[in-house]
């Protein structure tokens, strides 16, 4: 057993080396990554030729593959190291098309191996060059292997090196179909694992274009419900006073229930432009503020409507209450909490919103005397803002849930016939609050 750990974690360390050299996915693509694994592979490749050379007697093969050792070094630093694929590419195409020409002189001619290699460097040249150049390394290829051929036709003393034997015939051959089946072997399984990888990659971002389509459509389905009710309070409001003769008390009640609508509305638009504010401003930090100030505007706008409706609003926060998150997130989710719990109470009826500290959170709780009397509708809205479901209520509960994540925040919700319904907005102290 500790022989096979020493010996995953020498294969792991392998492989994170051949990773590195080859480069990161984030820094070189795909066809400079093949590249970088074929100049990692022509270098034993190289150092074999050198030794069967050797061995075989082949000096002058041996010489020239020595001299190139070093080169096909550099050609990998320049394109790895420097940045410079496509220069390092084109010197190595033309220098591995050159020394298998070369070898095929000295190297039996049509009786050796090297017209295969020729054909292993076109696969290459295809595989890692891009496409405007595959009829170049085509016509180059092709081209060169002919000239080669009518070459040893024509001219008797055009290849030199023949095979003493049989048998040394028989182990270079099968020595070069060795070494080209590994290459393309390992060119090939790399080329696949990308594109398996690249084809999960887009069959997830296709499963998730699904659902955003799915989101826009119930979001549109919930700015569609949301509309029409005060499109239609005003439109009826309108026809109201051409037809009709309106008492001043009947007028005020009207104007009240209007005022309520357009403040409705106003809403919704605000939340319809959230999502783009919000990718504006997606780098928003915490700071520290007085709730009251920024809060403000919020409080007097729905201290008024609630008024209107004959809706009690009591607004217990201390005066000089500083607390630490994100100012924009806190200020929408109680805007609203409260115009949920405005546009919800039934007259007459009360709202609270009160602060509290729990355990080193500051605690917001917006409350209000109407119960949600559906018990499958409560258990909805807490696993949507539980993040346990993804199905939009509302508009507006789908902005509470999103600020409440950008605040690091917690909300919970309740509602019963003795305490009403109420949402508790629990933040995480970051310091001491100033009170």
């Amino acid at each position: 057993m500790l022989r096979n750990t020493s010996l995953l974690k020498y294969f792991d360390n392998a492989t994170a080396l051949l990773r590195s050299l080859r480069g990161e996915v984030s820094d070189f693509s795909l066809q400079a990554r093949i590249y970088h694994s074929v100049c990692l592979a022509t270098i034993p490749v190289m150092v074999y030729v050198l030794l069967f050379s050797v061995l075989n007697g082949l000096m002058t093969a041996a010489l020239i593959t020595f001299c190139a050792l070093p080169f096909q070094a550099a050609l990998f630093y320049l394109s790895r190291y420097r940045g410079k694929t496509t220069l390092s590419f084109n010197l190595y195409t033309t220098l591995i098309h050159l020394f298998f020409a070369f070898n095929f002189t000295i190297n039996a001619g049509i009786s050796g191996p090297t017209l295969l290699s020729f054909l292993s460097v076109y696969f290459l040249a295809l595989a890692i060059s891009p496409k405007k150049y595959y009829l170049v390394w085509t016509l180059l290829n092709f081209s060169m292997v002919g000239m080669l051929v009518i070459c040893e036709l024509l001219i008797p003393d055009f290849v030199t090196g023949n095979y003493e034997n049989k048998t040394q015939q028989v182990i270079d051959w099968m020595s070069t179909y060795a070494v080209t089946m590994i290459l393309l072997f390992a060119s090939i399984t790399y080329i696949i694992s990308n594109y398996r990888k690249e084809r999960e990659k887009v069959e997830l971002w296709a499963i998730e274009l699904d659902h955003l389509h799915e989101e826009k459509s119930r979001l549109i389905e919930v700015i569609s419900h949301d509309y029409q009710t005060p499109l239609t309070t005003i439109r009826h409001y309108l026809e109201a006073i051409q037809r009709f003769e309106i008492e001043s008390e009947t007028r005020k009640n009207l104007e009240a229930e209007l005022t309520n609508t357009l403040a409705n509305t106003q809403n919704l638009l605000q939340n319809i432009l959230e999502p783009a504010r919000q990718r504006s401003s997606s780098g928003e930090m915490a700071q520290r503020f007085v709730v009251t100030e920024a809060l403000r505007p919020v409080l007097v706008v729905y201290k008024d409507i609630a008024s209107r409706k004959n809706i009690a609003l009591s607004i217990n926060i201390p005066h000089n209450l500083h607390i630490t998150t994100q100012k924009n997130a806190f200020s929408v989710v109680v805007r609203n909490l409260l115009n949920n719990a405005v546009k919800f109470t039934r007259e007459p009826g009360w709202i609270s919103f009160r602060y509290t500290s729990e355990h080193g959170n500051d605690v917001f709780t917006v409350s209000n005397s109407t119960c949600i009397e559906d018990p499958h509708k409560q258990l909805a809205i807490q696993a949507y803002l539980n993040n346990e479901q993804n199905e939009i209520h509302t508009l507006g509960m789908s902005i509470i849930r999103q600020h409440t994540l950008v605040m690091n925040a917690t909300i919970d919700f309740h509602s019963s016939k003795s305490n009403g319904t109420v949402f508790r907005l629990s933040i995480p102290r970051v310091e001491k609050s100033d009170r």
